[in-house]
């Protein structure tokens, strides 16, 4: 390589003349200007003859020749290497000015294609529909979610963060005791709904990632559905941001989206989120085989804050599939810090499942309330009404409204066991629709009991008004579907694909003696029932996860197979299978004291909760002898459940026995731990435990503390 030209005399010859003399000339000045001070003060001295001063400047007229000599070999190195930085930032300039372009062109089609008007269309038009399992009956319409939606409530007024510091619904105010205390009164009768949050994720960062907890039927579906229809609409309420929303059902995705099974170990995902969304999840939307989404898409709307990504359904993910599905929710959301993120689930799975990076809010769906079960049913019961009269709006109309809604919140306000069952937004609407498909007649009085009128209505009334023919009653249909039930429940599957699916059918269908092959009866089955559905291409499951476990508890009283139970009393798969089996037993006490027996032995807590649970929930309408084997067990089951609670206090321990309080009382009023109680829980809390904890607080600290202290 030739060595870099450092004579100013020779300068490319593409420079102007008047360039190289400025060049030069600056570069003589730099060069001589200190001579030129040192040689004039030495023929000052030596024309005054002062010896000393010319003779102390002429070092320093040594030093200036050497630095001219020197600067002349480094300025022009200088200039070169000047050059050639100046070369490489032009171009980096350069490159940066094309990236700009190609942004602004990026965005400028994006806005001329459209394309994302046409991704929200598609969006909103799969929540069009207010979805229910198992419905709806022939007679019956299916109204617009936004028609009967009734805003969620959730709790609580103080949010954990991730921190595990309570986190204020209302930020920013610093206030005395009395003063707090006045705005906390008055927020307890606020009720917190979700645009609440999503108000104030710009001002509270813990709100953009959110979990929602509630058991099933509680509406966490519906609440993600509601948000995706409003903002595909752009509708959302004055002063919340403007998101995209992308609605994922993490069931569908669970396979793509699991990292390695090695959850020690560092693992990579085998589909980001912009690539699940592009990829996967616009083709499935209705009409969105025909998007094609600008290059980044996703990756800029998520990068930038731009997208509201609702990740539904952490429960009904495969146990196996819980751990890497959790990190890979972990990781996406530290990846998109600005995007706001809200996952729902169970909280039993998400409590004892959840591995990966957890979001900084919880938050749990409270039951329904009277003001809200008397909204949705008017809003249901004009939709059926309007409807089934072509759409028209005229008092006649209201009058059947008014006439249905009274007769059913009236047998509500006289049955408290029916009153219950409606908290649970899908149990009201099954109780609604009971109750509109059998005028006047009484409704069931337990969640069994009413599972079971709606798969009799399913699987026998229905077909009956379609006019379409089953190859069995409505009783064998039900005997069929309890044996997959069974099965699923045992696998501890949600979904079941249709090879091993035909091949239970046909065994089962061969019992009855029936000349109908294993896919008509599935055929008829889905189509008319409901409480089967295809969800994808040849994998089917049960409409709702109740009708599965309720199902399966049947067929365990059917075959007598209840040490089933006690073998998988720990796995939170099972749980609801075990409380609708005691709801249904006509002698639940051997299930009861099993569970007694266990947690005996081994201080098992989920032990003695759950057969604390079934003994609440059992039926009253018993024999003597069995109501009194339940009684006897209830002073066991007392024993048991406070014994924690004694020996904290016995040992004076004082924080734990005030959590293990906590602990008690939260499940006996049929909540999960983390939630807060209301003022209703604590009017109607059983008068024998509350005075049985204050009895223990006063005996163990003699006096200091209690209730009544």
């Amino acid at each position: 390589m030739s060595q870099p030209n450092l004579d100013p005399s020779k300068a490319p010859q593409s420079a102007s003349p008047e360039r190289r003399w400025v060049t030069n000339t600056v570069q003589v000045f730099i060069q001589w200007m200190p001579l030129g001070g040192s040689g004039a003060a030495l023929i000052s001295f030596l024309r005054t003859q002062d010896w000393i001063g010319a003779g102390l400047t002429f070092p320093v007229l040594i030093v200036t020749t050497i630095w001219a000599a020197y600067t002349e070999s480094f300025l022009e190195r200088l200039r070169e290497v000047a050059k050639n930085r100046g070369s490489g930032d032009v171009d980096r300039l350069g490159s940066w000015l094309g990236q700009l372009a190609g942004a602004i062109g990026e965005t400028l089609s994006w806005q001329l294609s459209g394309f994302e008007d046409k991704y929200l269309q598609c969006q909103a038009g799969s929540c069009r529909d207010y979805q229910v399992e198992g419905q709806p009956p022939s007679g019956l319409f299916v109204p617009k979610l936004k028609e009967v939606f009734v805003p969620l409530e959730l709790s609580d007024l103080f949010i954990r963060g991730a921190d595990g510091n309570p986190i204020p619904f209302k930020p920013g105010f610093q206030r005395k005791a009395k003063e707090s205390a006045q705005e906390l009164a008055r927020f307890q009768e606020r009720h917190l709904e979700i645009w609440d949050l999503l108000k104030r994720v710009e001002k509270i960062p813990a709100y953009r990632q959110m979990v929602i907890k509630a058991w099933g039927g509680y509406g966490k579906t519906t609440l993600l559905r509601h948000l995706t229809y409003i903002y595909g609409k752009k509708d959302q309420p004055f002063g919340v941001p403007k998101f995209v929303p992308f609605l994922i059902y993490l069931r569908d995705w669970q396979t793509q989206i699991n990292v390695q099974k090695n959850i020690g170990r560092s693992t990579s995902p085998v589909i980001q989120l912009p690539e699940l969304i592009e990829q996967h999840h616009l083709k499935h939307l209705p009409g969105g085989k025909a998007l094609t989404p600008p290059p980044r898409w996703a990756a800029n709307l998520l990068g930038s804050g731009g997208a509201l990504v609702m990740l539904d359904g952490f429960d009904e993910v495969s146990e196996v599939n819980r751990p890497g599905v959790s990190l890979w929710i972990g990781e996406q959301m530290q990846a998109y810090p600005k995007s706001v993120f809200l996952i729902t689930s169970r909280p039993n799975a998400f409590n004892e499942n959840y591995k990966g990076t957890p979001p900084t809010t919880s938050l749990f769906v409270k039951p329904f309330n009277r003001n809200q079960q008397e909204r949705f049913l008017r809003q249901w019961y004009e939709c059926q009404e309007r409807y089934a009269r072509g759409g028209r709006n005229t008092p006649e109309v209201q009058q059947a409204v008014d006439l249905s809604v009274q007769s059913l919140l009236d047998q509500l306000d006289q049955r408290s066991e029916l009153a219950d069952l409606a908290k649970n937004p899908l149990l009201l609407n099954l109780i609604a629709t009971f109750h509109r498909f059998y005028p006047g007649q009484e409704m069931p009085q337990r969640k069994g009991e009413l599972y079971q009128e709606i798969c009799k209505l399913q699987l026998g009334a229905r077909p009956l008004a379609k006019r379409v023919e089953m190859p069995l009653t409505w009783e064998e249909s039900q005997e069929v579907l309890q044996v997959l039930a069974l099965a699923m429940v045992k696998a501890e599957k949600r979904t079941v694909t249709e090879k091993p699916l035909l091949k239970l059918l046909g065994t089962e269908l061969k019992k009855h003696h029936v000349a109908v092959t294993a896919k008509d009866f599935l055929s008829k089955i889905v189509k008319v029932s409901e409480l089967l559905v295809e969800r994808e291409s040849q994998e089917y499951e049960f409409s709702h996860i109740s009708f599965q476990n309720y199902l399966a508890a049947l067929e365990i009283k059917a075959t007598q197979t209840e040490f089933l139970l006690i073998q998988n009393y720990a796995k939170p798969f099972w749980k609801e299978t075990i409380l609708l089996y005691g709801t249904q037993a006509r002698n639940p006490a051997p299930l009861i004291r099993k569970l007694c027996e266990i947690a005996e032995q081994n201080h098992d807590k989920i032990a003695v909760d759950l057969a604390y649970t079934c003994w609440k929930e059992s039926p009253r309408q018993l024999d003597s002898a069995v109501a009194a084997e339940l009684e006897k067990l209830r002073e066991s089951l007392q024993d048991l459940r406070f014994r924690d609670l004694e020996r904290f206090l016995n040992n004076q321990e004082w924080k734990k026995a005030d959590d293990e309080t906590y602990r008690l009382m939260i499940t006996i009023v049929g909540k999960e731990e983390g939630q807060w109680f209301e003022k209703k829980d604590l009017l109607e809390f059983p008068c024998a435990e509350l005075k049985t904890i204050d009895r223990l607080w006063r005996k163990y600290s003699n006096d200091r503390y209690g209730f009544s202290v």
